[in-house]
């Protein structure tokens, strides 16, 4: 019997917290190379930290955006419906949307809050 086993909590594994802390540094330094106009590595860090921290909405935001940066509009398109389409927080959502209208007026042109739920917004904006 673990010493553990009278936790009310799981016991989480060594390598779980190591990937959770790799994933948190990976998004920091694709933040970090964002902000200085490094797309290509802000791509990289971000797609890996999303690789085990799926659902920080701020990094596919960020992601999309680099994406938009060096050219990549159907990867972009993608991430900013799924920030539209799955984040449950209503600022972060409008976020996305002042950032589609910021890099592209034409991307952002008649996008109107939408409820929750749809199939996608890609659908109403002729992305797919």
């Amino acid at each position: 019997m673990s010493e553990h086993s009278d936790s009310p909590f799981p016991v989480i594994s060594p390598n779980v917290i190591e990937k959770i802390q790799n994933a948190q540094d990976a998004i920091k330094a694709g933040l970090m190379a964002y902000r200085s106009a490094d797309y290509v590595e802000a791509i990289d860090y971000l797609s890996r930290g999303l690789n085990v921290e799926e659902d920080y909405w701020f990094c596919h935001l960020y992601l999309a955006m680099a994406y938009f940066r060096v050219g990549e509009m159907a990867k972009c398109k993608k991430e900013f419906d799924h920030v539209l389409n799955w984040c449950p927080n209503q600022a972060l959502r409008n976020k996305a949307i002042q950032a589609l209208k910021a890099l592209d007026p034409n991307l952002g042109a008649g996008i109107e809050e939408k409820k929750m739920g749809r199939q996608s917004y890609a659908e109403d904006y002729g992305w797919q």
